[in-house]
């Protein structure tokens, strides 16, 4: 081992954030694109103790209005590192999807990239069309064979182009020539002299045994040459001997290690096999990519037609958030799940979330009641969402809140929306995040309020966009509703005491979100 004198730097790569450890679990239910994992998880409790094991677990995707539970892992990986989350996804593969309609999708270097996220790897078929062009390999090539002539092809970046090389392989024979002249006096014998005559870049060898005064010939000196892969034999000048003539070459190139390709159309659609033909995959945009497998009969297809199922998230309804149980089978679903979690996980749930539906006054009511009472032991905190296409304007939260029912001591409403860079997401998830994280910071003990600490957001807004803009005054009537919201005091900070039974109830233990989840706690 080298010996090292002097001083010497060494640094190592920043290690990830570690999550802060809740001493209770934030809890989400939603959906998530499960096609994206080989054994989607429906309806079951799935802990995480980052977001990376449930990107792993549930799949990951930008989409976040499509799949909420994305946005719980977006916010619980890059904002607040909170540990641990349970993920409840309520979309079924089986049950919530739609066609796909057949798409024909272009090949490059062997891939075709389907753009349409959701897709189903079940039930997929994927076929090379009728009138589809495809190129199959020539298998050696045999010297003297001529790709051009032969209208043979060559594979650049994904794009075949007809050959114009004459020759395919190195084994043709080469020599290069250095002539000397000869001005004749009349008394030589050509033949004898070994002389050659010159005629369209040919060296003919002479047979004459006389010839006339002023006649020109040629002696040659003859050079084999080994050509590389690449060599342009008629750029060079080199001849190739035939008899004993020289003739000059016009092949274009010597080429030993090109792949020539022979194009044919598919007269009638053939269906691939996975596996056999393909394998797939998605990218990171959650697109589905089918790769042809070299040895397939149909390797160099030019054009794939797909067809199968998505996934249709469109097609899940605050029934399927809420959820039910099977009397059949005893089959629990979405919020029923929340039972599950302690017995299974053996953690105590303390916030629970449903983004993109808690502003629905069936789902906020159903998620503060089981807030209210878990395993006949338990009791947590819904963060729930004001409908901001309803509360446009900050006087109409109380009015709003009041029709949707969000008056529960086991609720905190949120209002409106808030924003981080180009990025926008209800409320609840950035508060409930926020809230555990303060809980972390506190030994795991809820006894902080969340309200007047520091919000990493860039902004607040209605959900179709528009912006909001609180001073302390109007935040603080938000609050005087009962319903926690954000202001700007150099720094947005979280702005709200009260639970959602705050002002119709003056009970101290149920109106202090801090003062209720400490009893909840304790508890």
């Amino acid at each position: 081992m080298a010996k090292n004198h002097g001083v010497f730097i060494y640094e190592e790569a920043t290690a990830l954030t570690v999550p802060k450890e809740a001493s209770q679990a934030l809890v989400v239910v939603g959906c998530a694109p499960v096609n994206l994992v080989d054994e989607p998880k429906v309806n079951v409790p799935v802990l995480a103790n980052t977001a990376t094991e449930a990107m792993q677990e549930l799949g990951y995707s930008k989409e976040f209005k499509k799949y909420g539970l994305c946005a719980a892992m977006n916010v619980t990986a890059n904002m607040y590192p909170v540990a641990p989350v349970v993920y409840i996804n309520v979309l079924d593969p089986a049950k919530h999807k739609r066609a796909l309609s057949e798409t024909v999708v272009p090949v490059s270097d062997m891939q075709a990239t389907l753009s349409q996220t959701g897709v189903l790897k079940t039930n997929l078929t994927v076929k090379v069309p009728s009138t589809t062009d495809q190129y199959t390999k020539v298998s050696d090539p045999d010297t003297g064979d001529n790709p051009a002539t032969e209208h043979w092809y060559e594979k650049g970046t994904g794009v075949y182009t007809p050959s114009e090389d004459t020759y395919p392989d190195g084994e043709k024979t080469y020599c290069s020539l250095t002539p000397e002249t000869h001005i004749a006096d009349g008394t030589e014998d050509p033949a004898a002299l070994n002389w050659y005559t010159l005629s369209d870049g040919v060296y003919t060898a002479s047979t004459a045994s006389s010839c006339s005064a002023s006649d020109t010939f040629y002696s040659l000196t003859e050079t084999i040459v080994t050509p590389d892969t690449g060599d342009d034999p008629q750029t060079n000048g080199w001849y190739v001997k035939s008899g004993d003539d020289y003739i000059l070459s016009t092949d274009t190139r010597v080429m030993g290690g090109t792949d020539y390709y022979v194009k044919s159309t598919i007269d009638t659609p053939v269906t691939l096999v996975e596996d056999t033909d393909y394998t797939l995959s998605f990218d990171d945009d959650g697109y589905l990519v089918i790769t042809l497998i070299v040895s397939s009969d149909y390797a160099g297809a030019t054009v794939l037609s797909v067809s199968g199922y998505q996934l249709d998230p469109a097609a899940i309804t605050k029934d399927d958030i809420i959820g039910s149980v099977d009397v059949s089978t005893g089959k629990e679903s979405g919020m029923e799940v929340i039972r599950q979690i302690y017995p299974k996980l053996g953690i105590i749930p303390g916030i629970l979330i449903a983004p993109y539906w808690s502003q629905v006054p069936e789902v906020g009511i159903a998620l503060s009641a089981k807030a209210a009472n878990i395993n006949g032991v338990f009791k947590a905190m819904a963060y729930l969402d004001i409908d901001t296409t309803l509360a446009t304007k900050y006087t109409d939260v109380k009015t709003v809140k009041e029709s949707s029912g969000f008056t529960s001591e086991f609720c905190v409403p949120c209002w409106p929306e808030v924003v981080v860079g180009s990025t926008q997401y209800p409320y609840s998830i950035v508060a409930a995040a926020r809230t555990l994280y303060e809980d972390a910071d506190n030994e795991g003990i809820p006894s902080r309020s969340p309200s007047n600490i520091s919000l990493s957001i860039t902004g607040l807004a209605l959900s179709d966009g528009t912006e909001v803009m609180l001073d302390q005054d109007q935040a603080t009537t938000v609050d005087q509703y009962g319903c926690m919201t954000a202001v700007n005091l150099n720094g947005f900070k979280m702005w709200g005491d009260y639970t959602g039974a705050y002002p119709s109830s003056s009970d101290a233990k149920d109106i202090w979100i801090s003062v209720r989840r400490m009893f909840s706690w304790q508890g």
